[in-house]
């Protein structure tokens, strides 16, 4: 930020000739009224808020009172660089020069005091010390609460917790919570009931989500007075009366659906003889079923109402069957009956449902509450903040009114004008805290005589895609209301602006986005508000093309199988192995693979820069990492097409280091047989199925296992496959008590060919994932003892997902996600994940409820939580409100991403797919595209093999492929005569050597002469560290009064860092000021002496570079002196090790290049003697 950036060179350019403002941005960046701005994709809005800065600073406004509040720190950065890069500009033009560009900017002529502030804007913001006031809303938080640390109730040291340390923390809190659970018996319980319904990683979810939200959950504790007013309230919104809830209220609810009077057996026989009457196979099963309730069941009630259930209602939806059987459908008597009896179980299982879903929330709720305490607990411990603790610690400490007014008073003072960027992804808290930041601005006109402060916005909700970050784009239009209100009622001009020029996509890029939400359902996807979407292109006539490709299709044969995994959870998925390109995923990657090298290869023109299509022009996006991108990844490599690889890649969700993580937990635990399973599956081992199952088959786990089966199995074949498997498996564990993880993963990798093997099997895509593995074990490492068992350890607690810089300009090709590609662009974007929609139960966790008595609060409090059903057919009403309006944001979410994505390219749009059963009949981002091309004119079509075509829309004149038939004729050159060096051998290159150090000279000295000190010996730590502090104290105690020296070289020396007796304390004292006392070595330290004086030259031919220790420049001669504490110090000359006298050659030789004219003495300072051995010149030449 404090860097001076190199500015152009102060002349007028065509940016500065041409308008750079639209009308609509000009009212945007004027500096007297607040503006709220709605920015389509590609609008500019980067240029306007640096824009209205600019403007800001020129009309008097000091830079460090305009407060900007960005989304990322990439943005904040950029934001900053632009505005370095024109004030740095500015403080360089001419005269002429520089009215151009603030004329662009004020639309008008600069007045004088204008240029004149102008030029001294750039020096005026490097002199801050603090430098602009652009930061995330984050960053602001925390050094607001940093500067009011006791107001805001914290320590002044306080540390904000990184994502990795957070959840560390959150692991910690868990575990104690989980190890009081032996002690306390209602903690038992709830992880009892909760064990009940989901599994471990639902229950971590569950816990995290209401972790995240511990603010809603504190809130309702305190208003229903703790974990029972809450769980009663929450039963009372869910309609169970006192009645039906306590102990036994499943066995009370399902006695009485199979007691009479409801239970109804003449309705119940009239049902199994219709049904039987039927004659067709179906109802022959259903009264088989049904008359086994004939007499009421007993027992298992629970069991019973199950297969009840089964026969009137459908698994999935909770309707009422249908039947196929015509005898039955036109039967109006059992039609009636049976319809009666079906809406009776509904009725129950929404009973049931509700029951369930009551107690899971308590217990949830006795977990939860324990929990958060606990995490606060361990963070105040800590003096340790989260991300979600910086907006709610400032919006508590603006909201208190004993400290709110000072604390409003300080920043009033030194903030005048808010700007916040990508106001869509904000949430109401972060507007709450924008509120209370800004509320002076509206006090009226007498609350400063320089005017109001404003407020400026800059969003849009059709890029709102960071719902699962808490941004929630209807507050974007709240605040906007509220803060229109607000001006209207202080008299202040505020202006709404729409921006829908787009500077960056073509004609028929948004010609498409424009009939892809021209649909009735837009206006609440994009919150349009009855508008309809209109984009016009800057860049008007400029050729681009949308094409739409067909989709790849499954085989009919694999599409049950397709659905089946569909159907999966992720963390139970089969393995991914490269298997061909048989799968229409497979396919795909390959056509787009082709696609690109097709362009590379045939020279194709990029018309809108003038040039051929290169690698980086290319960005590919997904809507999330499937493993759609391992195969693209796998497609492009083949095509031998630089790519950059993943955006963000979760280094151990991948198979490679699965199986690596696999070894390491061999190497601790050999007896765990499920590890070693896998690990033995894995191409690290390759065993087959049948040797795995013959080798496990037969055990008694609990006296044999599987590693001791495979010594014995390698005892008898110690040439098969086991007696390799067990050589390879046995040398890990003789090094993994030994070997540091890196080495350990390394020897693996490389020196046993294990990167070989899981390449062939997994595809060469297993790089990335275990290049970033070996970086974590380097990382972990440097900060921690190196072993295996703390490795894993560090591992689970710690982020592993790698998120990497795409946006530099190496010149591969992009796969990013759309979210991660927001603010991005390219020339040419492939769309190809338009097929597939989101999972509904994804997200599913809590329902945060609204209340359902009055209350002494200003709003409705909405912090009821209710644990969500994971089975969409056990939400009902009331939850089925709440699930309707969540999936309700998730598709409008879905749709805004396809906005996203679409406006990402600039010239060239490819939209691709790939059908699966379960996506057949959805409706997706494929099938709304390509009922947009019904209504783009003109649209070709290319026919492809197989009946099917591609469909394009293009606008502009389109250069012909570059490829062999469209190159002009070549024109034979005229021979040109050579020059006569170019049959001669090039001269011989000089060896470019490193510098030498004469301390080098010294070791190899210490070999030829007295041994040199070993650093295994026990005394050779202190020996290294008596030679180095004196060193120290000769160079800095000359410097003091002598009557000063003594007691600073004490001081020195009784640093606890140096853990030195008293004796050496006092003997080394002794030695020094010895030293500088002596009258015959005052030359030494006068004041024509230097200390550690670097020196550097050619000696021989070679680079020297050194410091000599002490140089004295006399009248008459150059002294230079090197001490040497070595113990005891040579009494003559020809005992001085040669490596000593090689040091001193190189100094005099270097000396006496500098001075010519004067003699060169070189002398060795014996410190334990102490003397001064002068060396003689013949013995240096």
């Amino acid at each position: 930020m404090n860097e001076n950036p190199s500015p152009p060179s102060p002349c007028v350019t065509a940016a500065d000739r041409r308008a750079p403002y639209s009308s609509d941005q000009r009212r945007a960046i004027d500096p007297a009224a607040h503006a709220w701005v709605t920015a389509s994709a590609g609008t500019g809005k980067t240029h306007v808020l640096t824009g209205r800065v600019l403007r800001l600073m020129l009309a008097g406004t000091p830079p460090d009172r305009i407060l900007c509040l960005t989304y990322t720190r990439a943005a904040a950065a950029e934001m900053t660089n632009r505005l370095l890069a024109t004030l740095a500009r500015w403080a360089r033009l001419d005269e002429a020069a520089l009215d151009v560009a603030l004329a662009g900017l004020l639309d008008r002529p600069p007045a004088a005091d204008e240029r004149q502030r102008a030029r001294a804007l750039f020096l005026e913001v490097l002199d801050l010390p603090e430098g602009l006031h652009i930061h995330t809303l984050h960053a602001f938080c925390q050094s607001l609460l940093s500067r009011f640390p006791l107001e805001a109730g914290l320590a002044p040291h306080f540390k904000v917790m990184e994502e990795g340390e957070a959840a560390e923390l959150f692991g910690d809190a868990l575990a104690r919570i989980t190890a009081r659970a032996a002690r306390e018996r209602p903690l038992e319980d709830a992880f009892a009931r909760l064990a009940g319904d989901f599994d471990d990683q639902r229950i971590h979810e569950l816990l995290h989500a209401l972790l995240k939200d511990r603010g809603k959950l504190l809130d309702g504790l305190e208003e229903y007075g703790g974990i029972e007013g809450c769980a009663a309230a929450v039963r009372r919104h869910l309609g169970l009366s006192p009645r039906k809830v306590g102990e036994n209220a499943r066995a009370r609810l399902l006695e009485a659906f199979f007691s009479p009077p409801d239970f109804d057996k003449e309705r119940l026989s009239l049902l199994v003889e219709t049904g039987a009457r039927a004659g067709k196979r179906e109802g022959s099963q259903f009264a088989a079923g049904l008359r086994e309730f004939l007499p009421a069941p007993r027992g298992d009630l629970v069991a019973a109402f199950t297969r009840y259930r089964k026969i009137f209602l459908t698994d999935k939806e909770s309707e009422p069957r249908k039947f196929r059987s015509k005898a039955l459908k036109e039967d109006p008597e059992f039609a009636g009956a049976f319809m009666e009896e079906a809406e009776r179980v509904k009725e129950a299982s929404r009973q049931l449902c509700l029951l369930n879903a009551a107690e899971v929330t308590e217990a949830l709720l006795r977990i939860g509450g324990p929990l958060v305490m606990e995490y606060e607990r361990l963070k105040r411990d800590r003096g340790a903040l989260d991300f979600d603790d910086l907006i709610a610690r400032a919006i508590a400490l603006l909201s208190d009114e004993a400290r709110a007014l000072w604390v409003l008073y300080k920043l009033d003072a030194g903030i005048d004008h808010v700007l916040i960027d990508e106001a869509q992804d904000s949430n109401p808290d972060q507007w709450a805290l924008i509120r209370k930041l800004t509320t002076e601005y509206f006090a009226g006109h007498g609350r400063r005589e320089d005017g109001h402060g404003t407020v400026f916005a800059v969003g849009d909700i059709k890029q709102s895609i960071f719902r699962f970050q808490g941004a929630e784009p209807d507050s974007f239009l709240t605040a906007r209301d509220d803060f229109e209100q607000c001006a209207k009622d202080a008299g202040h001009d505020f202006h709404k602006i729409p921006l829908d020029t787009s500077f960056r996509s073509g004609e028929a890029v948004l010609r498409l986005v424009d009939a892809v939400f021209s649909c009735g359902e837009a206006q609440d996807w994009l919150k349009l508000e009855g508008r309809t979407l209109h984009h016009k292109a800057h860049r008007s006539g400029v050729p681009g093309l949308v094409e739409l490709w067909p989709l790849e299709k499954v085989p009919v044969e694999k599409q049950a199988d397709e659905a089946a995994d569909d159907d999966i959870p992720e963390a139970w998925r089969p393995a991914e192995v490269h298997t061909g390109r048989s799968d229409p995923e497979s396919r795909l990657a390959v056509r787009i693979a082709e696609r690109i090298r097709r362009m590379l290869d045939e020279g194709e023109r990029l018309e809108s820069e003038g040039r051929a299509i290169r690698p980086g022009d290319i960005m590919v996006l997904v809507r999330r990492r499937s493993r759609f991108v391992d195969r693209l990844l796998r497609a492009l490599r083949e095509a031998r097409i630089p790519v950059a690889g993943r955006d963000r890649l979760v280094v151990d969700e991948h198979l490679a280091v699965k199986d690596l993580l696999a070894a390491m937990r061999f190497a601790l635990l050999p007896e765990d047989d499920l590890n070693l399973a896998i690990l033995l599956k894995s191409p690290l081992i390759g065993l087959d199925e049948e040797t795995l199952i013959a080798l496990a088959a037969g055990r008694e786990p609990s006296r044999e296992t599987l590693w001791s089966r495979l010594v014995a199995a390698a005892q008898k074949k110690e040439d098969g496959i086991e007696g390799l498997a067990h050589a390879r498996l046995a040398g890990w564990l003789e090094r993994a008590d030994f070997v540091p993880p890196y080495e350990f993963l390394a020897d693996i990798l490389f020196r046993e060919g294990g990167l070989r093997r899981l390449a062939e099997r997994l595809g060469e895509e297993v790089t990335d994932p275990i290049e970033e593995l070996l970086d974590l074990a380097v990382t972990y490492e440097r900060t921690q003892a190196p072993g295996l068992q703390g490795f894993l350890a560090w591992l689970e607690h710690h982020r592993l997902e790698v998120k990497r810089d795409l946006e530099a300009g190496r010149d591969e090709v992009r796969i990013m996600t759309i979210h991660g590609a927001k603010g991005l662009e390219a020339p040419i974007v492939f769309l190809p994940d338009t097929a597939q929609v989101p999972q509904e139960q994804r997200g599913r966790l809590i329902y945060w409820m609204e209340n359902t008595r009055p209350t002494n609060r200003p709003s409705p409090c909405s912090h009821l939580p209710v644990a969500a059903p994971r089975s969409k057919a056990d939400i009902h009403e009331p939850l089925d409100r709440y699930e309707t309006k969540r999936l309700a944001a998730e598709e409008a979410e879905y749709w805004r991403l396809l906005y996203v994505a679409l406006t990402r390219a600039r010239d060239r749009l490819y939209i691709a797919g790939w059908e699966t059963k379960r996506n057949a009949k959805a409706q997706t981002w494929y099938k709304r595209i390509a009922a947009a091309f019904d209504e783009l004119e003109p649209v070709e079509e290319i026919p492809l093999d197989g009946g099917q075509m591609i469909r394009r829309h293009r606008c502009g004149e389109m250069a012909a492929t570059a490829g062999t038939d469209s190159l002009p004729q070549a024109v034979a050159p005229s021979p040109v005569a050579l020059p006569d060096w170019i049959d001669r051998p090039p001269p011989e290159e000089k060896t470019s050597r490193r510098p030498i150090a004469p301390s080098h000279l010294e070791e190899e000295g210490e070999r030829d002469g007295a041994p040199p000190i070993s650093p295994a010996a026990d005394d050779a730590e202190r020996r290294y560290l008596r030679g180095r502090l004196l060193h120290e104290l000769l160079e800095h105690l000359p410097d003091l009064p002598p009557e000063e020296r003594r007691n600073a070289c004490r001081r020195h020396l009784e640093n606890p860092a140096f853990a030195l007796t008293e004796s050496e304390i006092a003997a080394w004292t002794d030695e020094v000021t010895g030293i500088l006392d002596d009258p015959q070595f005052a030359p030494l330290f006068g004041p024509a002496s230097r200390a550690e004086v670097p020196v550097s030259g050619r000696v021989a031919g070679a680079m020297v570079v050194g410091r000599i220790d002490r140089l004295a420049i006399l009248d008459d001669r150059i002294l230079i002196v090197d001490y040497k504490t070595q113990r005891p110090p040579p009494e003559r000359v020809e005992d001085v090790p040669a490596g000593y006298l090689r040091q001193m050659a190189c100094y005099r030789r270097l000396l006496a290049d500098r001075w010519p004219d004067r003699r060169i003495e070189a002398a060795l300072l014996w410190t334990a003697a102490p003397r001064l051995m002068a060396l003689p010149a013949e013995r240096l030449e």
